[in-house]
Protein backbone atom coordinates (compact mmCIF):
# COMPACT_ATOMS: atom_id res chain seq x y z
CA UNK A 1 0.00 0.00 0.00
CA UNK A 2 1.37 3.46 -0.90
CA UNK A 3 2.67 5.35 2.12
CA UNK A 4 5.06 8.11 3.17
CA UNK A 5 7.04 7.30 6.31
CA UNK A 6 9.45 9.72 7.98
CA UNK A 7 11.37 8.46 11.01
CA UNK A 8 13.31 10.76 13.37
CA UNK A 9 14.04 13.34 10.68
CA UNK A 10 16.38 16.18 11.65
CA UNK A 11 17.81 18.91 9.44
CA UNK A 12 19.43 22.33 9.79
CA UNK A 13 20.81 25.05 7.53
CA UNK A 14 22.79 26.61 10.38
CA UNK A 15 23.78 25.79 13.95
CA UNK A 16 20.12 26.04 14.96
CA UNK A 17 18.03 22.96 14.01
CA UNK A 18 15.17 23.63 11.61
CA UNK A 19 13.64 20.16 11.88
CA UNK A 20 14.20 17.96 14.89
CA UNK A 21 13.00 14.40 15.52
CA UNK A 22 10.15 14.55 13.02
CA UNK A 23 8.04 11.38 12.83
CA UNK A 24 5.25 11.20 10.30
CA UNK A 25 3.31 8.54 8.43
CA UNK A 26 0.78 9.20 5.67
CA UNK A 27 -1.07 6.10 4.49
CA UNK A 28 -3.11 5.21 1.45
CA UNK A 29 -6.11 7.51 1.03
CA UNK A 30 -4.82 10.01 3.62
CA UNK A 31 -4.35 13.65 2.67
CA UNK A 32 -1.98 15.25 5.17
CA UNK A 33 -1.39 18.99 5.25
CA UNK A 34 1.56 20.69 6.95
CA UNK A 35 0.78 24.07 8.46
CA UNK A 36 2.83 26.59 10.37
CA UNK A 37 4.42 30.04 10.05
CA UNK A 38 6.82 30.91 7.27
CA UNK A 39 10.29 29.60 7.96
CA UNK A 40 9.20 26.68 10.14
CA UNK A 41 10.47 24.11 7.60
CA UNK A 42 7.39 22.99 5.63
CA UNK A 43 9.09 23.16 2.22
CA UNK A 44 12.25 21.54 3.59
CA UNK A 45 10.26 18.65 5.04
CA UNK A 46 8.39 18.17 1.76
CA UNK A 47 11.69 18.14 -0.15
CA UNK A 48 13.02 15.51 2.25
CA UNK A 49 9.83 13.45 1.83
CA UNK A 50 10.17 13.63 -1.97
CA UNK A 51 13.84 12.65 -1.60
CA UNK A 52 15.10 15.82 -3.27
CA UNK A 53 16.97 16.62 -0.05
CA UNK A 54 18.78 14.25 2.29
CA UNK A 55 18.10 14.60 6.04
CA UNK A 56 21.01 14.98 8.45
CA UNK A 57 19.43 12.28 10.57
CA UNK A 58 16.57 9.82 10.16
CA UNK A 59 15.04 7.71 7.41
CA UNK A 60 12.59 8.33 4.57
CA UNK A 61 10.53 5.42 3.25
CA UNK A 62 8.24 5.68 0.24
CA UNK A 63 6.17 2.53 -0.01
CA UNK A 64 4.21 1.50 -3.09
CA UNK A 65 4.37 -0.81 -6.06
CA UNK A 66 5.64 1.79 -8.53
CA UNK A 67 7.26 4.51 -6.45
CA UNK A 68 10.06 5.04 -8.98
CA UNK A 69 7.57 6.87 -11.22
CA UNK A 70 6.54 9.54 -8.73
CA UNK A 71 9.55 11.80 -9.39
CA UNK A 72 8.80 14.81 -11.60
CA UNK A 73 11.71 16.87 -13.02
CA UNK A 74 12.04 20.30 -11.42
CA UNK A 75 11.07 22.88 -14.00
CA UNK A 76 13.39 25.58 -12.65
CA UNK A 77 16.37 23.38 -13.55
CA UNK A 78 15.09 22.67 -17.07
CA UNK A 79 16.07 24.46 -20.27
CA UNK A 80 14.15 24.32 -23.54
CA UNK A 81 10.52 24.53 -24.60
CA UNK A 82 7.33 23.42 -22.91
CA UNK A 83 7.20 20.53 -25.38
CA UNK A 84 10.72 19.45 -24.35
CA UNK A 85 9.73 19.52 -20.69
CA UNK A 86 6.55 17.52 -21.30
CA UNK A 87 8.39 14.94 -23.39
CA UNK A 88 11.07 14.54 -20.72
CA UNK A 89 8.63 14.37 -17.80
CA UNK A 90 6.20 11.98 -19.48
CA UNK A 91 8.91 9.79 -21.01
CA UNK A 92 8.52 7.00 -18.39
CA UNK A 93 4.82 6.65 -19.24
CA UNK A 94 5.43 6.68 -22.99
CA UNK A 95 8.13 4.02 -22.53
CA UNK A 96 5.63 1.81 -20.72
CA UNK A 97 3.18 2.24 -23.62
CA UNK A 98 5.90 1.32 -26.14
CA UNK A 99 6.95 -1.75 -24.15
CA UNK A 100 3.32 -2.81 -23.79
CA UNK A 101 2.81 -2.57 -27.55
CA UNK A 102 5.93 -4.68 -28.13
CA UNK A 103 4.72 -7.29 -25.64
CA UNK A 104 1.30 -7.34 -27.31
CA UNK A 105 2.91 -7.88 -30.70
CA UNK A 106 5.01 -10.73 -29.36
CA UNK A 107 1.98 -12.55 -27.98
CA UNK A 108 -0.04 -11.93 -31.15
CA UNK A 109 2.84 -13.45 -33.15
CA UNK A 110 2.63 -16.63 -31.13
CA UNK A 111 5.43 -16.04 -28.62
CA UNK A 112 4.04 -17.96 -25.66
CA UNK A 113 7.02 -18.05 -23.31
CA UNK A 114 6.06 -17.74 -19.66
CA UNK A 115 8.27 -14.70 -19.14
CA UNK A 116 6.62 -12.94 -22.13
CA UNK A 117 3.17 -13.46 -20.64
CA UNK A 118 4.33 -12.32 -17.22
CA UNK A 119 5.88 -9.21 -18.75
CA UNK A 120 2.64 -8.51 -20.60
CA UNK A 121 0.67 -8.77 -17.34
CA UNK A 122 3.08 -6.43 -15.55
CA UNK A 123 2.90 -3.85 -18.31
CA UNK A 124 -0.89 -4.12 -18.48
CA UNK A 125 -1.07 -3.39 -14.75
CA UNK A 126 1.13 -0.31 -15.22
CA UNK A 127 -0.95 0.87 -18.18
CA UNK A 128 -4.04 0.73 -15.96
CA UNK A 129 -2.37 2.11 -12.82
CA UNK A 130 -1.11 5.25 -14.58
CA UNK A 131 -4.07 5.50 -16.97
CA UNK A 132 -1.69 5.57 -19.94
CA UNK A 133 -4.50 4.58 -22.30
CA UNK A 134 -5.84 8.13 -22.14
CA UNK A 135 -2.52 9.95 -21.67
CA UNK A 136 -2.94 12.44 -24.52
CA UNK A 137 -6.55 13.18 -23.59
CA UNK A 138 -5.61 13.75 -19.96
CA UNK A 139 -2.69 15.93 -20.98
CA UNK A 140 -4.96 18.24 -22.98
CA UNK A 141 -7.61 18.29 -20.23
CA UNK A 142 -5.27 18.97 -17.30
CA UNK A 143 -3.43 21.76 -19.13
CA UNK A 144 -6.75 23.38 -19.98
CA UNK A 145 -8.18 23.01 -16.45
CA UNK A 146 -5.06 24.63 -14.98
CA UNK A 147 -5.32 27.60 -17.35
CA UNK A 148 -2.62 26.49 -19.80
CA UNK A 149 -4.64 26.19 -23.01
CA UNK A 150 -1.92 28.23 -24.70
CA UNK A 151 0.33 25.17 -24.45
CA UNK A 152 -1.73 23.12 -26.88
CA UNK A 153 -0.62 22.53 -30.44
CA UNK A 154 2.16 24.83 -31.61
CA UNK A 155 1.97 26.69 -28.30
CA UNK A 156 4.07 23.93 -26.77
CA UNK A 157 7.07 25.21 -28.70
CA UNK A 158 7.14 28.22 -26.41
CA UNK A 159 10.38 28.40 -24.42
CA UNK A 160 10.18 27.98 -20.67
CA UNK A 161 12.29 31.09 -20.17
CA UNK A 162 9.54 33.20 -21.79
CA UNK A 163 6.92 31.88 -19.38
CA UNK A 164 6.06 33.58 -16.10
CA UNK A 165 6.90 31.87 -12.79
CA UNK A 166 3.19 31.18 -12.34
CA UNK A 167 2.91 29.48 -15.74
CA UNK A 168 5.97 27.35 -15.06
CA UNK A 169 4.61 26.38 -11.66
CA UNK A 170 1.27 25.38 -13.18
CA UNK A 171 3.05 23.37 -15.88
CA UNK A 172 4.99 21.36 -13.30
CA UNK A 173 1.78 20.83 -11.30
CA UNK A 174 0.03 19.66 -14.49
CA UNK A 175 2.79 17.12 -15.16
CA UNK A 176 2.59 15.87 -11.57
CA UNK A 177 -1.16 15.28 -11.85
CA UNK A 178 -0.81 13.66 -15.28
CA UNK A 179 1.89 11.28 -14.01
CA UNK A 180 -0.57 10.04 -11.36
CA UNK A 181 2.10 9.04 -8.83
CA UNK A 182 0.95 6.73 -6.05
CA UNK A 183 2.49 9.17 -3.58
CA UNK A 184 1.58 12.81 -4.22
CA UNK A 185 3.67 15.58 -2.63
CA UNK A 186 2.59 19.21 -3.23
CA UNK A 187 4.10 22.45 -1.93
CA UNK A 188 1.68 25.39 -2.01
CA UNK A 189 -0.15 23.97 -5.05
CA UNK A 190 -2.81 26.71 -5.20
CA UNK A 191 -0.24 29.45 -5.84
CA UNK A 192 -0.93 31.12 -9.22
CA UNK A 193 -4.24 29.25 -9.66
CA UNK A 194 -7.59 30.95 -10.29
CA UNK A 195 -10.84 29.77 -8.70
CA UNK A 196 -11.66 27.29 -11.49
CA UNK A 197 -8.20 25.75 -11.40
CA UNK A 198 -8.40 25.41 -7.61
CA UNK A 199 -11.77 23.66 -7.93
CA UNK A 200 -10.18 21.23 -10.39
CA UNK A 201 -7.24 20.63 -8.04
CA UNK A 202 -9.57 20.00 -5.07
CA UNK A 203 -11.55 17.50 -7.14
CA UNK A 204 -8.36 15.76 -8.29
CA UNK A 205 -6.71 15.58 -4.86
CA UNK A 206 -9.88 14.26 -3.21
CA UNK A 207 -9.99 11.41 -5.72
CA UNK A 208 -6.33 10.49 -5.23
CA UNK A 209 -6.01 6.85 -4.21
CA UNK A 210 -2.52 6.98 -2.75
CA UNK A 211 -0.95 9.00 0.04
CA UNK A 212 -0.99 12.80 -0.28
CA UNK A 213 1.34 15.14 1.65
CA UNK A 214 1.13 18.87 1.05
CA UNK A 215 1.46 22.36 2.47
CA UNK A 216 -0.71 25.38 1.82
CA UNK A 217 -1.69 28.77 3.19
CA UNK A 218 -5.06 28.53 1.41
CA UNK A 219 -7.43 27.73 4.27
CA UNK A 220 -10.37 26.93 2.00
CA UNK A 221 -8.24 24.48 0.01
CA UNK A 222 -7.02 22.80 3.21
CA UNK A 223 -10.57 22.55 4.54
CA UNK A 224 -11.82 21.02 1.29
CA UNK A 225 -9.04 18.43 0.95
CA UNK A 226 -7.12 17.55 4.12
CA UNK A 227 -8.00 14.53 6.25
CA UNK A 228 -5.23 15.15 8.79
CA UNK A 229 -3.40 18.31 9.86
CA UNK A 230 0.21 18.44 11.07
CA UNK A 231 1.05 21.62 12.98
CA UNK A 232 4.78 22.41 12.80
CA UNK A 233 4.47 25.16 15.42
CA UNK A 234 4.31 23.08 18.62
CA UNK A 235 4.99 25.91 21.11
CA UNK A 236 1.36 26.22 22.28
CA UNK A 237 0.91 22.45 22.59
CA UNK A 238 4.10 22.16 24.64
CA UNK A 239 3.19 25.05 26.92
CA UNK A 240 -0.16 23.40 27.59
CA UNK A 241 1.52 20.02 28.13
CA UNK A 242 3.97 21.60 30.58
CA UNK A 243 1.16 23.30 32.49
CA UNK A 244 -0.91 20.11 32.73
CA UNK A 245 2.00 17.74 33.32
CA UNK A 246 1.40 15.90 30.04
CA UNK A 247 4.01 14.53 27.62
CA UNK A 248 5.80 17.09 25.45
CA UNK A 249 5.05 17.21 21.71
CA UNK A 250 8.08 16.39 19.55
CA UNK A 251 8.39 17.79 16.05
CA UNK A 252 4.75 17.87 14.93
CA UNK A 253 1.30 18.05 16.47
CA UNK A 254 -1.18 15.75 14.70
CA UNK A 255 -4.90 16.50 14.44
CA UNK A 256 -7.04 14.02 12.51
CA UNK A 257 -9.85 15.66 10.56
CA UNK A 258 -10.50 18.79 8.56
CA UNK A 259 -8.89 22.19 9.06
CA UNK A 260 -11.95 23.48 10.93
CA UNK A 261 -11.53 20.68 13.49
CA UNK A 262 -7.89 21.62 13.94
CA UNK A 263 -8.83 25.29 14.43
CA UNK A 264 -11.40 24.32 17.07
CA UNK A 265 -8.80 22.15 18.81
CA UNK A 266 -6.20 24.91 18.79
CA UNK A 267 -8.72 27.50 19.99
CA UNK A 268 -9.63 25.17 22.85
CA UNK A 269 -5.92 24.68 23.67
CA UNK A 270 -5.38 28.47 23.75
CA UNK A 271 -8.39 28.89 26.04
CA UNK A 272 -7.18 26.16 28.40
CA UNK A 273 -3.73 27.72 28.44
CA UNK A 274 -5.17 31.17 29.23
CA UNK A 275 -7.34 29.72 32.00
CA UNK A 276 -4.39 27.86 33.50
CA UNK A 277 -2.26 31.00 33.30
CA UNK A 278 -5.00 33.07 34.95
CA UNK A 279 -5.36 30.48 37.72
CA UNK A 280 -1.59 30.44 38.27
CA UNK A 281 -1.46 34.24 38.46
CA UNK A 282 -4.33 34.25 40.96
CA UNK A 283 -2.50 31.68 43.07
CA UNK A 284 0.67 33.80 42.91
CA UNK A 285 -1.26 36.81 44.19
CA UNK A 286 -2.66 34.74 47.08
CA UNK A 287 0.80 33.44 47.96
CA UNK A 288 2.24 36.94 47.84
CA UNK A 289 -0.49 38.20 50.15
CA UNK A 290 0.01 35.21 52.47
CA UNK A 291 3.75 35.90 52.58
CA UNK A 292 3.14 39.55 53.44
CA UNK A 293 0.91 38.45 56.31
CA UNK A 294 3.68 36.09 57.46
CA UNK A 295 6.09 39.00 57.69
CA UNK A 296 3.58 40.78 59.92
CA UNK A 297 3.34 37.71 62.12
CA UNK A 298 7.13 37.70 62.43
CA UNK A 299 6.90 41.11 64.09
CA UNK A 300 4.88 39.48 66.89
CA UNK A 301 1.97 41.87 67.10
CA UNK A 302 0.59 43.57 70.24
CA UNK A 303 1.49 40.80 72.73
CA UNK A 304 5.17 40.81 71.77
CA UNK A 305 5.24 44.60 71.97
CA UNK A 306 3.77 44.62 75.51
CA UNK A 307 5.56 41.50 76.86
CA UNK A 308 8.64 41.62 79.07
CA UNK A 309 11.38 39.23 80.12
CA UNK A 310 10.88 35.53 79.30
CA UNK A 311 7.41 36.21 77.87
CA UNK A 312 8.90 38.54 75.28
CA UNK A 313 11.33 35.82 74.12
CA UNK A 314 8.51 33.23 74.05
CA UNK A 315 6.27 35.40 71.84
CA UNK A 316 9.21 36.37 69.61
CA UNK A 317 10.27 32.72 69.07
CA UNK A 318 6.70 31.61 68.41
CA UNK A 319 6.08 34.44 65.92
CA UNK A 320 9.33 33.68 64.07
CA UNK A 321 8.57 29.93 63.87
CA UNK A 322 5.03 30.55 62.63
CA UNK A 323 6.21 33.06 60.01
CA UNK A 324 8.98 30.70 58.86
CA UNK A 325 6.54 27.78 58.53
CA UNK A 326 4.12 29.87 56.48
CA UNK A 327 6.92 31.09 54.21
CA UNK A 328 8.12 27.51 53.65
CA UNK A 329 4.58 26.52 52.71
CA UNK A 330 4.37 29.47 50.32
CA UNK A 331 7.64 28.43 48.68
Amino acid sequence: MPAIILENISFSYSSKPLLENINLQVGEGERACLIGPNGCGKTTLLRIASQDLLPEQGKVKIEGTNTEFFQVPAIEDFRGSARDYLECALCPLRNIATQFQDATNQISQGVSAVHAEQRYDQLLALMSCFDIWSLETRLTEVLARLGLRVLTGSGRDRSLSSMSPGERGRLQLAVTLIMKPEVLILDEPTNHLDARAIDFLVETVNKWRGAVMMSSHDRAFIEDTATVIYDMDVALWNELAKATGSSQVTGLYRCAGAYSKYLAEKTSARRKHRDLHAAQQAEKRLLRKHRQEASKIARGGVRLASAEGKAKKFFADRAAATAQRRMRNDD
